[in-house]
């Protein structure tokens, strides 16, 4: 085969990140560059999606801390597939059917990659003309495309594939385009769709997007889509208590079946 070259404040942040994801306070929205990139590699079946950027944040020495904690979160699952976290720029992973996979971009040593995996008795193959590389118990695969490492479930990395070959991405997803041309690209970015699993009633989609603010603060947006604008109005309140104790300098408002939230919160609370 040829190869291609009353809760701590701290805790109450990373579970709404969980839930419900980021977004910043710019005026203005609609996500481009690498973000799109890689959205554009994960099926439109996903029901999450979570995008670090790396590289701002290795370039920026008030963001080091931020970078730490990525590293920390995320550095045995990179291994897993002999990614150095050192070597990417942009990091997203996302979830579909109970398993999920991560879609990287960066300055890798493929053919060091490709030396660990083999020692790793990982077993060199291709699918869709794409390499890829599977693990012992052939679970899990990792694809080396032309722009990007697509490593995870092996089922999960085929629609990957097949999204690359053609098939609908998230970013044709029309919840996901409606969250993501409200928020602006940010250091990360979030999100989720929901299918009656939401504390409020009838929403659709959430997403969230951190931006720097200066070296002490991070401004935040979050976009809620719901089914009607009553949904909406519903929920503003419900929304309030959610975002008040985590966040600062709150604000809603309600833009028909969107509710949108503006905030800011500091770094140190973000890596506690």
């Amino acid at each position: 085969m040829m190869h291609r070259g009353s809760l701590p404040k701290a805790l109450i942040i990373g579970l709404l990140l969980a839930a419900v994801g980021f977004g910043t306070a710019s005026c203005g929205g609609g996500i481009g560059g690498a973000l799109v990139d890689l959205m554009e590699q994960v099926p439109d079946e996903a029901t999450s999606f979570v995008y670090w950027d790396a590289e701002k944040m290795e370039g920026d020495s008030d963001l080091h801390q931020l970078l730490d904690k990525w590293k920390a979160d995320n550095e045995a699952r990179l291994a897993g597939f002999s990614i150095r976290s050192d070597g990417v720029d942009h990091f997203s992973e996302f979830s579909m059917d109970g398993t999920t996979a991560l879609v990287v971009s960066g300055e890798f040593e493929l053919n060091e990659i490709r030396q660990e995996l083999e020692n790793q008795a990982y077993d060199d193959k291709d699918y869709k003309l794409v390499e890829v590389w599977e693990s012992p118990d052939e679970q899990d695969w990792l694809a080396v495309t032309e722009d990007s490492l697509i490593g995870g479930a092996k089922e999960t990395v085929k629609e990957s594939i097949r999204v690359i070959k053609g098939e609908g991405s998230l970013y044709d997803d029309q919840d996901a385009r409606d969250i993501m041309d409200r928020l602006p690209s940010g250091l990360l970015v979030h999100f989720q769709k929901y299918a009656g699993n939401s504390t409020h009633v009838g929403l659709v989609a959430s997403g969230d997007s951190f931006e720097k603010k200066d070296k002490d603060i991070l401004k935040i947006k979050l976009v809620y889509k719901f089914v009607e604008p009553e949904d909406a109005t519903s929920a503003m309140e419900d929304i309030s208590e959610e975002v008040d104790e985590p966040y600062d300098r709150v604000h809603l408002k309600q833009d028909g079946r969107y509710v949108i939230v503006t905030a800011e919160v500091e770094i140190e609370d973000m890596i506690r």
